[in-house]
């Protein structure tokens, strides 16, 4: 019979776990050299007219002393757009070693509502709230187009616009911006979303404008732009029909 083979203790190999403790206090360092060194010394605001690098820094919620790589640039970029109502886009990023930067991009009023009150509110062209006024205020409207045929659900400044049709709020904010892209938008008297099959806008003392559905909005204001700017002299009045639903080319009909 076989003698029976001694079982061998295994040595404990204490290099590994040394590893490991080195590997875990060197990130720990890093740690704590990224907490104690990177601090913001600096905020940086670029792309501001309409207000000043203090006011948005401040709007911001970012602090001087601050960890760097900690902040909340989410939630800062929310601070400065509902705070400062002007402001219309915002990116923030990181600048080693010190430093946040503030790309801010501002906006004007373009149009304006009144709700059941009279009140009057200001809206950019990407249906931001950008003021409230008043039904007794006396404030100059000229150059802003009015909407017509929508009604406000709780607007307030810094917000986007949220109307009580879900559907006139998609039209609105496509026509605007498409609007914007031309140089349509500072003579369009008025804008009438009552009907979201049948939009309606005035321009100027000149034409009344016919758009039809929702449908090739972007399409037809660039048509607009160019039967307005390039096709008709400056004596033609009438209604221009881009319904575009008899031989799809726009109609003047002469007043």
């Amino acid at each position: 019979m076989a003698a029976k083979r001694p079982v061998r203790k295994r040595r404990y190999n204490g290099s590994l776990a040394a590893k490991l403790i080195t590997v875990l206090a060197a990130a720990l360092a890093v740690v704590a050299g990224v907490m104690i060194f990177f601090k913001v010394h600096h905020i940086t605001v670029v792309g501001n007219e309409r207000y000043s690098a203090e006011v948005i820094a401040e709007a911001s919620g970012l602090e001087v002393g601050e960890n760097l790589m900690a902040i909340n640039r989410d939630a800062a970029s929310v601070n400065i757009t509902t705070r400062l109502p002007y402001v219309d886009e915002v990116r923030i990023s990181r600048r080693m070693p010190d430093t946040v930067l503030i790309e801010v991009k501002e906006c004007d009023s373009a149009a304006f509502l009144r709700d059941e009150t009279g009140a009057i509110w200001l809206i950019s062209a990407s249906c931001k709230v950008t003021e409230a006024y008043s039904p007794e205020s006396e404030i100059a409207l000229d150059g802003l187009t009015e909407l017509l045929g929508v009604t406000a659900k709780d607007p307030a400044p810094g917000l986007l616009l949220e109307l009580e049709s879900a559907e006139q709020r998609s039209a609105l904010q496509n026509l605007l911006q498409s609007l914007s892209q031309t140089s349509l938008l500072p003579e369009v008297r008025s804008i009438d979303l009552e009907h979201t099959y049948d939009l309606k806008l005035r321009y100027g003392e000149r034409f009344d404008v016919r758009l039809g559905g929702t449908d090739q909005l972007d399409y037809k204001v660039r048509y607009l732009d160019e039967i307005i700017n390039r096709q008709l002299d400056t004596t033609k009045t009438g209604t221009i029909d881009l319904t575009l639903e008899e031989s799809g080319t726009a109609r003047l009909i002469p007043w």
